[in-house]
């Protein structure tokens, strides 16, 4: 019977070849097809430690010019993946504790070499093993901070959409007042002008409440079927207006795209704001691309949920990686006062969200920004009865 050898890759830290070799014949006598590299001391093991490549790093407890516990720092510090065993001829329960604290994942004695690729073994299923729960320890961390922030913005929505409705009152009275004032009085009279101020500042203020009202769902929506490409592109009337002249729109809109139910005015917003929020990062020059595509997500085996993706990109200055959490909060912003209510991507993500879509960024400074929008598409199944 022909028995399939399973490769390893081994680094050793060891100063003494005899010993190499006897470690590498009982991994070849247990069954393990190995290649190795071999690092004698400090020189040779930084040397190395760059382009390393192993599964299982055998170090002995102590070199010449440096110890075991100090070779585990260093590929802490390192982030080299690989699990450490010790391999050493003296030794005693204390050394083995304070190894294992250390990070080792397991301590050998040399007299009981026999049977170290069983130990190899259980050691890199060990370190798999511990590998996964940290992978999913970090999934549930990053889960946990987006439900958190779900629930950030649901509660802040609700705050924002009561505020707005009151001074949305406010500010109706004081532009009815002013509008029959204007009505009442001579274009000559010196407090004409300044009851166009009020009305002008109070239309201003309703048009941030309407925001804040969407950002809370508070104005019902219209969801209707829509063709995304044919809204962008009837949108660039109201874009060109809201970009400066050095920025060049670019569509790369992909055909046959399917329809997506939605609100128009709303999705027109999400542009919009993007828009706004790209021209200012690329302070007048530079280049603004609208992108459509198909995308696709497999639930089951025979079930394919389709979605629709809209990427906006810009080669702006881009966005720092500390601030790129905080982006989509309420009121964060880092413009100057006065340039901008902190609203314009909360918005853009909370119209997204209740579409029931979902929306990321990505983003390097100095070379630009890219906000892809991901909307659920009619299915095949509904898109004739829609």
């Amino acid at each position: 019977m022909i028995t399939t050898q399973k490769i390893l890759k081994v680094f050793l830290l060891e100063d003494n070849p005899d010993d190499v070799e006897l470690e590498l014949h009982e991994l070849r006598k247990g069954g393990f097809d190995v290649s190795f590299e071999v690092a004698r001391n400090r020189k040779e093991f930084f040397e190395k430690l760059s382009d390393l490549d192993a599964d299982v790093i055998l170090a002995d407890y102590v070199l010449p010019d440096m110890t075991g516990i100090e070779a585990i720092h260093i590929c802490q510090e390192k982030k080299i993946d690989a699990p450490i065993i010790f391999i050493t001829g003296m030794g005693n329960e204390q050394i083995a504790v304070d190894s294992l604290r250390e990070g080792a994942i397991d301590y050998i004695l040399k007299k009981h070499i026999v049977g170290l690729s069983a130990r190899v073994s259980r050691a890199i299923e060990i370190w798999a093993e511990r590998k996964a729960k940290e992978k999913a320890e970090t999934e549930r961390q990053k889960f946990q901070q987006l439900l958190f922030q779900a629930q950030k913005m649901e509660s802040v929505g609700r705050l924002a959409s009561g505020i707005a409705h009151d001074f949305n009152n406010l500010l109706t009275g004081i532009l009815g007042f002013s509008e029959l004032i204007l009505e009442d009085i001579s274009k000559d009279s010196p407090f004409y002008e300044r009851l166009q101020t009020i009305s002008t500042l109070c239309q201003r203020g309703a048009a941030l409440v309407k925001q804040l009202l969407i950002f809370g769902r508070k104005i019902p929506s219209e969801f209707k079927k829509i063709d995304i490409n044919t809204l962008i592109e009837e949108t660039m009337g109201l874009l060109y207006h809201a970009v400066k002249d050095g920025i060049e729109i670019r569509l790369n809109l992909q055909d046959d795209i399917p329809d997506i139910l939605a609100d128009m005015g709303q999705l027109t917003q999400v542009l919009i704001n993007l828009t706004l929020n790209a021209t200012d990062a690329m302070d007048g020059k530079g280049v603004l691309e609208f992108k459509t595509e198909k995308y696709s997500v497999a639930r089951h085996a025979d079930k394919t949920d389709r979605y629709v993706c809209i990427s906006v990109s810009d080669t702006g200055c881009g966005i720092p990686d500390n601030n790129i959490q905080n982006i989509f909060d309420p009121f964060f912003t880092t413009k100057e006062v006065g340039k901008g209510t902190g609203l314009g991507l909360t918005i853009a993500y909370s119209i997204v969200n209740a579409h029931g879509g979902w929306i990321i960024v990505d983003s390097k400074l100095g070379r630009g920004t890219t906000f892809k929008i991901y909307l659920p598409a009619i299915q095949p199944e509904l898109a004739d009865s829609t």
